[in-house]
């Protein structure tokens, strides 16, 4: 839901709106019914409910307006949620970075040495890290956004879980964002990592 902070807003707004509509009709309806004979004051029960029927009216509308917000937002969540769960074909092997969007990521190599990536593609000539690597560590609360482009309007591929550990091989010249080694177009922004290691001794790559 804080993909749509507006919608949210709305949503609690129209229920604020609500409120005070019973709130006020409350008092006006109270005020109408009142009424002074003789100098003694008497309450008419039928003016109350014809006057505070259309404020609660007006409320149950603005209530179920920001439920219908709100249940477009739980729906739009869950399935961008089982968007982003959907696991590839079985029919084709799946490395480490092709078992889910849920588990971008390298298993700790034996030796300190970087992990098989077997059935891998290489990458592009314009990535100068042919051989250098740093690991890190992904340090986000929940998930870190795998990006096919080094920016934050780039779409997303791929997530990674806090505490997963990547292999970097790139980065771009201010160092804001790292290049993952992965068969695909892979970026972080380097706030989400805890590189274990200098991250200006990675090359500038291209986009």
């Amino acid at each position: 839901m804080k993909r749509f902070p507006l919608l949210n807003t709305y949503k609690v707004l129209l229920y604020v709106v609500a409120v005070l509509v019973l709130v006020v009709g409350f008092l006006i309806s109270l005020g109408n019914a009142s009424m002074s004979i003789w100098g003694e004051t008497g309450f008419q029960f039928g003016e109350f409910l014809v006057t505070f029927i259309p404020f609660i009216l007006g409320a149950f509308f603005l209530a179920v307006s920001a439920e219908v917000i709100g249940l477009f937002l739980t729906i739009e969540e869950r399935l961008y949620q089982i968007q982003l769960n959907t696991t590839p074909s079985q029919s084709t092997p799946q490395t480490g970075f092709q078992r889910g969007y849920w588990d971008v990521g390298i298993s700790a190599p034996p030796t300190g040495q970087p992990p098989n990536m077997s059935g891998a593609t290489a990458y592009p000539a314009d990535s100068q890290a042919t051989t250098h690597k740093i690991r890190a560590t992904v340090t986000a609360p929940e998930r870190a956004l795998i990006r096919q482009q080094p920016n934050e309007m780039a779409p997303a591929n791929r997530m990674a879980r806090s505490g997963r550990d990547v292999m970097l091989v790139g980065r771009t010249a201010d160092g804001a964002w790292v290049k993952i080694d992965a068969p695909f177009d892979a970026w972080i922004n380097s706030a989400d990592l805890a590189i274990q290691g200098k991250i200006y001794d990675l090359p500038v790559v291209s986009q």
